[in-house]
């Protein structure tokens, strides 16, 4: 064997090319390309050292125009589309042959892998030294374009893989004889005009390629129906990405965004493909899908609460507002927003977007007083390319209002309602906040008024809980800015809470003045009294030109008549109660009447603000003529009559006859009240009662008293005076608010008071309105005959001032009679309770009911009143549905509901809520829900799909009407499925619409190949009912399956029926049913086998008789089945004749009439003379009547 020695240090083989590698004298060889031959023959020549005859001098080649493999693709697209054979022969003479096997014998049909160079293309050549022109080529190149012969009416081979045999020998004789094995090359070639299929998938389209360990890589799955010669991704504006997996078969690609020339993308929206090219140089193009870049971390452009907020309204939700101008969206299912306590209690609730916002919905909002504390809010982004952003921000949640501790005028603590008489020139408040957000002095102020006039001034912050009005000017001390005066402090903390304070005093500077004396005016000069003075009254004024300032001090003015001598007359001082308000009266009442004589009358009066008048003194004199009788008691009410006296004063006659004097009382009837022995002392008579009245009322009324005395001169004198006894105390007739009502505006009560006959005493009667928190601040007005009002400044309707309230009342009357403390309850609510929700929800429509549920929300602070609040499910005839209720913090759950689910109690529900909280309120709501348990179907009596197996199509489309029945929630179309497959199982795309009215119409694409399609039905309503799946199925260009024989159909040995059938499907035995019936319509037991084509067989699994017991009619019935669908054709049906016995001669009949041959003999030879020429023999085949066959029955005359 020649050698050839070359320098092919760096002509490496490669893989694709292996099959090359069997042949000795070629391995380690490159394939010579379309470019870059001259150059390698070149190589060849110059590095060639030894050639040694009768060989190669370089291998054949076979390979394409570009690439180094036998791939190509005749299309006449540029690329790739021939083949060449390439070799190189030492220098010897001789031919070559080259033929492509491309058909069978007669150059027609498949490959048949035998080499004819008259039935496939062939190529005959010859070789030599190439020396000169005239020499044969010692190189050869030899191109196939694809075709299968070299004539001008050739065409081009289908698609497939060819063999190619290369033969030399050294005789240029046209008759190739190769004397070498390896003077025989075979090779394979490819021709291949089909693109490449490139199937890209990416799960995910956003990624940040910024190795922060979170989504650094996209994951692009592919799948190649070939090997790739080269795949290529395609990336706009940037180099493209070689891939390395281009064998076929299903491929991943973690790219990490860097372009070809290995530099990650900038951020941005980049529409990829991946562009291929097979091995025959087919090239396709693929779109993988538009992905985003983006290596910067989401935006929080906004929080509610924002950092470091003070909140004291409830917090129910936390959000954050995400920003849009970032590549990727927010990935809304990974961010997450936290709330924790100051103790690092989560607080629990569920997330849900809203647009660009994630929304924390806490499961327990913030409202209650033990909940203020500070917060910390963690809120963590992540966008769809896996970038995170975590901000944390804090806030404080505080419901508690701050105070104000002390109040200072000019540095003096004051405590109101006060009077006070030395100048003021500023206020000075020191306030405390009972919560965590601290105090706001900002809005926080000190506001001094007189009479609505805001006194003008300059507010202050004197240090962190210190506020300071300075006075424009100090409050005047003569008198011109006397007046009363209301100091308004309004203290605010951070959180917003706010609380005020408002307290008045009196600025009175200006002491009180005496304007009049009576009964006499004793400023007179030395006043005369001619009559019995047993009391003075002094009228006071603490006027300050039209107003009144602070009023007088009874206790501390002064009203005095002493003697000339200085002596103090003996009395006692009363404030006149009639005279409460302004002018004061206040009487000086003598122990004994006045004597005549000289006396001065002296006059202190003080106010209530401490101003003292200088002390006035009018001297007077009495000088009596008249005696006086003094009755006590006398003109009062009283509680008991037991004691009245009668006393005669400055009597100066000539002496009393007391046994003459009387002292009598009467009731009203004028009756004489009985009285013990009267009593009878120097100038005094007192009376006793003989048996006291009783308590009860019964004697109550008004009693007359007259006292009688008469001197021993006869003189008389007497003194009448009125009693009203009253031993029953005032009653309370009306409240308003009334007992136990509920209000919800307060600013003033009402109280209705009855007395049947003294009267109320307002002055001792006690009215206050109690809370849980101390008594309302409130001022008492009465209209002086049964009513008194309180008023106070309204209640806030918050409902911070929600709660029970009591009327506390203590009467008196005139009398003295007084009442124990009465207690009237009532109830202030601003805050009624509420249904949040009510689950399931309204409207909707569901399959099961096991459970229903309510949210409830208390207003009133005191909880809700689970023992009075219910939930109920009544049907549509109003029967209420059993259950167990029970509850946990503000959730009603109704359980162990139990509803059948066969459609019996399908219908409209209706759930009723009451909630009643702890103070009596009650609100509430209802909704309705549909119960279905059934699912949507096919009205039957009008599709006419229902109605037949299949259904032939006379178009290339399937469409289809059905008729829906719901009665209950509705039909739901988005929920139904409606898909349609061929016969290999693929879908078919097309279109279900609802009119709305019980309509479904579906529409096919066109069907693109004939045979038998399936629509597959799932049917479902709005409640979640889905109907058992049906399928209907239409043929499109083919015919059912039918039986075309069936053998014996006469038979007297029953041993197996042969059936054979003609589908354009593949029969589906399986399911393709034989039955056999015996004459007596009995099923007869077999096996049933078959061909796996067309063709089955049934064997009887016991032999018939064959004594003609079972001999008859068997009726034969067969449903064919065809793959995917089944039984889709009619059913054929027929019998078979099974006769085991033979038939019998019955009778035979021949003329025996004269006319006819009727006599016999025998001729002398013994021959029969004058025999029948006709014969008639009657057969009988009773047993079966399966007729006699006539061709096979034979008579004969013997």
């Amino acid at each position: 064997m020649g050698e050839i020695i070359l320098g092919r240090k760096n002509l490496s083989f490669p893989t694709q090319l292996s099959w090359v590698v069997s042949q000795v004298n070629v391995d380690g060889w490159k394939y010579i390309s379309k470019i870059g031959l001259a150059l390698f023959l070149f190589h060849i020549s110059y590095f060639a050292v030894t050639v040694h005859a009768d060989d190669f001098e370089v291998a054949p080649q076979v390979v394409d125009t570009e690439d180094q493999d036998s791939f190509f693709s005749p299309n006449a697209d540029g690329t790739q589309d021939k083949l060449e054979i390439v070799f190189v022969m030492d220098g010897t003479t001789g031919e070559y042959q080259i033929v492509i096997d491309v058909h069978g014998p007669g150059g027609i049909g498949q490959p048949d892998n035998e080499f004819d160079a008259d039935d496939d293309w062939s190529v005959l050549g010859k070789f030599g030294p190439g020396l000169t022109v005239n020499d044969d080529l010692k190189r050869i190149h030899i191109e196939w374009d694809g075709h299968d012969s070299k004539n001008a009416s050739s065409k081009l081979v289908a698609d497939g893989t060819y063999q190619l045999r290369l033969q030399i020998d050294f005789f240029q004789d046209e008759l190739l004889n190769p004397t070498r094995t390896d003077h025989t090359r075979i090779f394979s070639v490819t021709v291949d005009t089909q693109t490449p299929q490139v199937s890209p998938q990416v799960t995910r389209s956003e990624f940040s390629p910024n190795s922060d360990g979170s989504r650094d890589t996209l994951t692009l799955d592919y799948t190649l129906d070939e090997t790739l010669s080269k795949l290529q991704l395609l990336i706009p504006s940037h180099p493209t990405v070689q891939l390395l997996d281009l064998a076929a078969g299903s491929h991943t690609l973690n790219w990490n965004g860097k372009n070809g020339l290995e530099t990650v993308l900038p951020d941005g929206s980049y529409p990829l493909q991946l562009q291929g090219t097979d091995l025959a140089g087919n090239q396709s193009t693929t779109v993988v899908d538009t992905v985003q870049v983006d290596t910067e971390k989401p935006t929080i452009t906004q929080s509610s609460p924002i950092a470091n907020a003070n909140l004291n309204a409830p917090v129910s939700e936390l959000n954050a507002i995400f920003g849009s101008d970032t590549g990727s969206q927010i990935d809304f299912d990974q961010s997450t927003i936290t709330v924790k306590d100051a103790n690092g209690t989560l607080q629990a609730g569920t997330p849900r977007q809203d647009g660009n916002t994630l929304v924390q919905v806490l499961d327990n909002q913030l409202d209650l007083v033990s909940e203020n504390g500070t917060y910390t809010v963690t809120i963590k982004g992540f966008d769809l390319a896996g970038n995170s952003n975590t901000s944390t921000l804090s806030f404080a949640f505080d419901t508690r209002q701050p105070v104000v501790s002390q109040v200072r005028l000019d540095n003096i603590v004051f405590v109101g309602p006060s009077n006070i008489n030395s100048a003021v020139s500023s206020v000075e408040a020191d306030l405390v906040d009972n919560g965590i957000s601290g105090l706001d002095l900002v809005n926080s102020a000190i506001q001094l008024s007189k009479s609505g006039t805001v006194v003008n001034g300059i507010l202050a912050q004197v240090d962190a809980d210190t506020i300071h009005f300075q006075l424009d000017s100090a409050l005047q001390t003569n008198g011109t800015d006397d007046g009363q005066y209301q100091i308004a402090i309004n203290v605010a903390d951070m959180a917003g809470n706010v609380h005020q304070q408002t307290t008045t005093f009196i600025y009175d500077t200006q002491p009180p003045k005496l304007t009049s004396t009576s009964p006499f005016n004793f400023s007179r000069d030395k006043l005369r009294v001619d009559q019995s003075l047993t009391a003075i009254t002094a009228t006071f004024t603490d006027q300050n030109g039209n107003a009144i300032i602070s009023g007088i001090d009874a206790e501390a003015s002064k009203i005095s008549v002493s003697k000339s001598d200085g002596s103090v007359i003996p009395a006692t001082m009363q404030v006149d109660s009639a005279s409460s308000t302004e002018p004061q009266n206040i009487e000086l009442r003598f122990e004994s009447r006045l004597l005549s004589g000289d006396y001065i009358f002296s006059a202190t009066a003080v106010d209530l603000t401490g101003n003292k008048q200088q002390t006035i003194e009018y001297p007077f004199y009495v000088d009596l003529r008249t005696p006086e009788i003094q009755l006590d008691p006398s003109d009062t009410s009283i509680v008991s009559l037991t004691m009245v006296s009668a006393q005669i004063l400055n009597y100066a006659g000539l002496g009393l006859d007391m046994e003459k004097s009387s002292l009598v009382v009467s009731d009203e009837s004028g009756n004489t009240v009985s009285a013990k022995e009267l009593e009878k002392t120097d100038q005094n008579l007192v009376w006793r009662i003989a048996a006291p009245l009783p308590g009860d009322g019964s004697k109550d009324g008004i009693y007359t008293t007259v006292a009688t005395f008469t001197d021993l001169e006869g003189q008389t004198y007497k003194q009448k005076t009125k009693l009203t006894v009253d031993t029953i105390g005032p009653t309370l007739t009306s409240t308003t608010p009334a007992k136990d009502a509920k209000v919800s505006t307060l600013s003033d009560i009402t109280i209705t008071l009855s007395d049947n006959l003294s009267g109320i005493d307002f002055g001792q009667t006690q009215v206050t309105l109690a809370s849980s928190t101390g008594n309302v601040s409130a001022t008492p007005t009465d209209n002086g005959a049964d009513q008194i009002q309180l008023t106070f400044t309204a209640l806030p309707t918050d409902g911070t001032a929600d709660g029970l309230y009591r009327i506390e009342i203590t009467t008196t009357d005139l009398a003295g009679n007084t009442s124990g403390m009465q207690q009237i309850p009532f109830y202030y609510i601003t805050q009624l309770p509420e249904v949040i929700s009510i689950s399931p929800e309204a409207s909707i429509a569901i399959n099961h009911l096991t459970t229903a549920s309510t949210t409830l929300l208390d207003r009133s602070g005191k909880g809700i009143d689970f023992d009075q609040t219910t939930i109920s499910v009544t049907n549509a005839d109003g029967k209420v549905l059993d259950g167990t209720t029970t509850h946990t913090d503000l959730v009603l759950t109704l359980s162990g509901l139990s509803l059948p689910t066969d459609g019996s109690a399908d219908g409209i529900y209706t759930m009723s809520v009451k909630v009643v909280d702890k103070l009596g309120s009650t609100a509430t709501d209802s909704q309705q829900i549909r119960y279905d348990t059934q699912p949507p179907a096919i009205d039957s009596s009008t599709a006419t799909e229902t109605k037949t197996l299949y259904q032939k199509l006379s178009t290339n489309q399937v469409a289809v009407t059905f008729s829906i029945v719901d009665q209950g929630s509705g039909f739901d179309i988005s929920a139904s499925s409606f898909q349609l497959f061929n016969s290999d199982g693929v879908a078919v795309q097309g279109q279900a619409v609802y009119d709305g009215s019980g309509k479904v119409s579906y529409n096919s694409a066109e069907l693109e190949s004939n045979g038998i399609y399936a629509l597959q039905l799932a049917l479902a309503d709005t409640a979640g009912n889905t109907g058992v799946p049906q399928t209907f199925y239409y043929t499109y260009g083919i015919e059912p399956a039918q039986v075309v024989d069936v053998s014996p159909r006469i038979t007297n040995n029953l041993e197996s029926i042969l059936v054979t059938l003609k589908s354009q499907q593949n029969i589906d035995f399986s399911q393709t049913t034989f039955d056999v019936k015996n004459p007596a319509n009995q099923a007869i037991d077999g096996i049933v086998t078959n061909d796996g084509q067309q063709q089955m067989t049934f064997t009887p699994r016991q032999s018939l008789s064959r004594d003609g017991s079972q001999d008859g009619n068997y009726a034969l019935s067969i449903l064919p089945a065809v793959e995917m669908i089944g039984h889709y054709s009619e059913v054929w049906t027929g019998s078979i004749i099974f006769d085991t016995q033979p038939p019998s001669v019955s009778s035979v009949t021949y003329p025996t009439d004269s006319n006819g041959a009727g006599g016999t003999g025998i001729d002398l030879q013994g021959q029969i003379i004058g025999l029948p020429t006709t014969y008639t023999v009657t057969l009988n085949d009773a047993s079966s009547g399966s007729r006699v066959d006539s061709q096979q029955t034979s008579v004969k005359l013997v």
